[in-house]
């Protein structure tokens, strides 16, 4: 999310660094939602995401495998890179990325 008085770009390079522990270079705004969705996690609210292509500025990620909750409890989380050719919307959980999965697929600026 974002922090008071943030905007996308300066939220979106901040959570990377939090989260993966590396700078990244924003390249380019690839999608806004544009249809209704509503929260998996609070329902009710009405979820707006904003996808971005960028570039990490490192050459190797390690992923953290366990990240605190809002309600202070621990989750497993699972990443992995996906080359493009073997990726499917079924790879993705929530509606938004399913949809902007198949954009990505059918985008000839990142194939």
């Amino acid at each position: 999310g974002l922090e008071l008085g943030e905007g996308l770009e300066e939220g979106l390079k901040r959570e990377f660094k939090e989260e993966l522990k590396i700078e990244a270079e924003i390249h380019a705004h690839f999608y806004t939602t544009h249809f209704f969705q509503e929260s998996a996690f609070y329902k009710g609210d009405q979820i707006v995401s904003v996808y971005y292509v960028l570039k990490p500025l490192a050459q190797k990620i390690i992923f953290p495998n366990h990240m605190e909750m809002n309600n202070g409890k621990t989750a497993t989380l699972r990443f992995e890179w996906i080359k493009l050719p073997a990726l499917t919307d079924e790879m993705m959980t929530f509606p938004i990325d399913k949809y902007v999965c198949n954009l990505l697929l059918k985008s000839n600026t990142l194939c």
